[in-house]
């Protein structure tokens, strides 16, 4: 994934740096704890069908595509991105 990647999932999941910044680190949301409108706004930047999965079986599709939840490092805490 390159830093657009995250720029722009960043911008569409509505975060907020100051409420995700703790040094070096960015604190993603749980992906099971999105509501609808945020997985739906996943699959059409994934261009993913999400009638074709369960919500189970689209959050695995999520995973396996890197999708970051949790806590992930970052060399500049301005930008969601991996070192």
């Amino acid at each position: 994934m390159d830093i657009n990647f995250y720029r722009e999932l960043f911008k569409l999941l509505d975060l907020e740096e100051e409420d995700t910044e703790y040094g070096k680190q960015i604190e993603w949301p749980s992906l099971g704890t999105l509501n609808d409108g945020y997985l739906d706004s996943l699959a059409d930047f994934l261009e993913l069908d999400r009638d074709d999965y369960t919500k189970e079986g689209f959050l695995e599709v999520l995973r396996k595509r890197h999708i970051p939840e949790g806590l992930m490092e970052s060399t500049d805490p301005r930008y969601p991105y991996p070192d």
